[in-house]
């Protein structure tokens, strides 16, 4: 038998940082033509290379009222297309695009 980790879902968002980071990192995924968000990650600020996993999903909704804990609240599927990402360190912003295609092993 053999044993292993399965990947993580969705795709590996990675950055390096000279310099470890004064604040925070953000990490914010968007509709490039209307500038909607779909997805705020936080990122971590120390030197090297740092890594963020996007799983393919936008932000989860809020917690209502008097429903408990926020597990198993996730956000909507993005759908195929591409997608912005911008990265904010030091008040600065660097951004590049991603693919999402479609899963044809899905059916």
């Amino acid at each position: 038998n053999w044993v292993g980790q399965s990947a993580p879902a969705g795709t590996a968002i990675q950055y390096w940082l000279k310099d470890e980071a004064d604040g925070d990192v953000q990490v914010i995924i968007s509709n490039p033509v209307t500038g909607e968000v779909i997805r705020k990650i936080e990122g971590t600020n120390v030197m090297g290379l740092n890594r963020v996993q996007w799983d393919l999903r936008g932000n989860p909704p809020p917690a209502r009222a008097g429903r408990g804990g926020g597990r198993g609240r996730q956000g909507q599927l993005a759908p195929t297309g591409v997608y912005r990402v911008q990265l904010t360190v030091g008040g600065e912003s660097y951004y590049t695009t991603i693919t999402v295609l479609e899963d044809i092993w899905m059916d």
